[in-house]
């Protein structure tokens, strides 16, 4: 198999387009139609003639999201191999934390001014901001998306502790992941229901590692038998955690592995044809907007929407205007928050190297 190109991988930007766009059709349009009784001819037709007959589920919106999974693992696999911890935390913190604090923030404010009352204490918000994902009762879900970025923290920290590992032995490294995991699941109702919680969002973890071994493979960083073997033992655990936690996503009209299978061959077919896949200005739009439209979408189409709702009857107006709306907020988000927060983790980085080398007796 090729190896990527150090440079921006293309093929990883417009598939995170395409992810985002899945969440967005089945919250925005299909969810929301579906809530309101509203009959949409071309979603009938899709759900028809694609999502029943080939037992896709959740109207492409479970795809979206475990297609960002697989990304995340290949992706943070392929940005590590030039970072340090230190500056690993500080990209990742300020990746994630700074657009979604200041989404829950916005939430928060406007449901206090609609509805006079902040849906939840303001502590709870501010425990939200953790993204821990550990609460001492429940979970506190402000956009309704943050459960899947709860995860992604879970891999990013697992990625953390066996950091040295993921550098020079690769092998045992996804070997712990996968052994933390399932010890995780076999004893997640051995303690207390905090633990539980924690090992829930921990059991989406190897379709992330999926997507990890599938960058190792291509870096001939690890054999094709480990690689196979491996991404057995990741679907195996998967499918331990669903039968373990979510069993109604085992039946076969609603199955979490099949959709899974189907996202993982397109990522694989992507990821091996990648020289082929280029950007464009659409694509490109797409992907930088991606984590602030899977932020933004709920609370600005859904707001839109409700708005027009008394004084357009024609439901398709009403989204010509909610879906651009959602659009032009995330690329709000992006110029204004992610960048500048991206910007910051690289200037501390850069200090950080500087005052090192200065220090470093050798360059006296």
């Amino acid at each position: 198999m090729t190896t990527d190109s150090p440079q921006r991988l293309e093929f990883i930007g417009v598939m995170r387009g395409v992810a985002c766009l899945l969440v967005v059709y089945a919250h925005v349009i299909v969810n929301y139609a579906r809530d309101h009784k509203i009959s949409l001819e071309p979603v009938k037709w899709i759900q028809e003639n694609i999502t029943t007959p080939f037992a896709i589920i959740q109207n492409f919106g479970w795809f979206g999201v475990v297609m960002f999974f697989l990304i995340s693992g290949y992706i943070i696999t392929h940005t590590m191999q030039r970072e340090n911890v230190a500056s690993f935390l500080v990209k990742r913190v300020l990746r994630i934390y700074p657009a979604f604090i200041v989404c829950v923030a916005i939430t928060a404010v406007g449901r206090f001014l609609l509805y006079d009352k902040p849906f939840y204490a303001w502590d709870e918000y501010l425990l939200s901001f953790t993204l821990s994902g550990i609460w001492p009762d429940k979970q506190y879900i402000v956009l309704g998306v943050e459960w899947t970025l709860v995860i992604e923290m879970k891999f990013y920290a697992l990625t953390l502790l066996v950091f040295w590992f993921h550098k020079n032995r690769p092998e045992l490294a996804v070997g712990l992941q996968l052994l933390i995991i399932g010890l995780a699941l076999y004893y997640c109702r051995a303690f207390d229901n905090t633990f539980f919680l924690f090992t829930v969002s921990i059991s989406y973890v190897p379709f992330l590692i999926a997507g990890q071994l599938l960058y190792l493979l291509r870096q001939h960083k690890v054999s094709i038998g480990f690689f196979f073997c491996a991404t057995i033992a990741s679907f195996a655990i998967a499918i331990y955690g669903i039968r373990t936690l979510h069993p109604r996503y085992l039946s076969a009209d609603n199955a979490y592995m099949v959709t899974f299978m189907y996202c993982y061959g397109i990522f694989c077919l992507a990821a091996i044809y990648s020289e082929h896949i280029r950007s464009n200005f659409i694509t490109l739009f797409f992907e930088r907007i991606s984590y602030s439209l899977y932020l933004y979408h709920g609370l600005i189409c859904f707001s839109v929407l409700e708005l027009l709702t008394p004084y357009v009857d024609n439901h398709w107006v009403r989204l010509v205007v909610a879906l651009p709306a959602g659009f032009i907020v995330s690329w709000w988000s992006f110029q204004y928050v992610e960048k500048p927060a991206q910007n910051l983790g690289r200037y501390i980085i850069r200090r950080a190297r500087n005052w090192r080398s200065s220090a470093d007796p050798v360059s006296i």
